[in-house]
């Protein structure tokens, strides 16, 4: 599949497809976020997306210094009220527990750090 096919493929996903691409069991992390945060359009919902530069798995302490994306889905509603990308502050350290994304297969052309994703399943603090 090449880069195009597999962004057609990503964004054509529904919102349960694409909750399906996560692990099913969540894992409390802390995680470093940067100035990074943006939301792309998918077959009827958004997905709101804030970068992270390391992360902590507070069950075995482990730091995985690898960035990466906690990643969200939104309503088209919520999405035209605004805010949602000021949901997390820049450069803060938030505790939450989070979905890994399954590892898959990647066209050429796509960074590693694409397969580097949480989805949020609630902030802790």
């Amino acid at each position: 599949m090449d880069l195009l096919e597999y962004m057609r493929s990503q964004n054509n996903m529904t919102q349960a497809e694409w909750k399906r691409t996560f692990e099913d069991e969540a894992r409390e992390i802390l995680v470093l976020l940067t100035g990074s945060s943006g939301a792309s359009k998918r077959n009827g919902f958004w997905e709101a997306a804030h970068s992270y530069l390391a992360y902590v798995d507070c069950e075995t302490g482990a730091l995985c210094a690898d960035e990466g994306r906690l990643v969200y889905p939104v309503s088209d509603e919520e999405y035209s009220a605004g805010g949602i990308l000021g949901r997390f502050r820049d450069e803060e350290i938030y505790r939450v527990t989070a979905r890994k994304k399954i590892p898959q297969e990647l066209p050429e052309g796509m960074s590693a750090s694409a397969q580097n994703q949480f989805l949020i399943v609630e902030v802790l603090e």
